[in-house]
């Protein structure tokens, strides 16, 4: 089987246990960089940075 670039996730794991990963669901449903950002951030924070994440969430929001 040839291994993707979904398949090597460089800095942890935090996004390997979805059945879709963020980035395939962003691309799939054509979202803007906006809009990818804050799915990103709220698909990691329980795995990663925690309250930080839902943070950077807010800060995009409000642009």
């Amino acid at each position: 089987m040839t291994e993707t670039a979904l398949d090597t996730q460089i800095g942890g794991n935090h996004y390997k246990t979805f059945k879709i990963q963020p980035i395939e669901f962003i691309h799939k449903n054509n979202l803007s960089y906006i809009q990818g950002n804050v799915i990103k951030y709220v698909c990691r924070y329980r795995d990663k940075n925690g309250i930080e994440d839902l943070k950077k969430r807010d800060i995009i929001l409000t642009c």
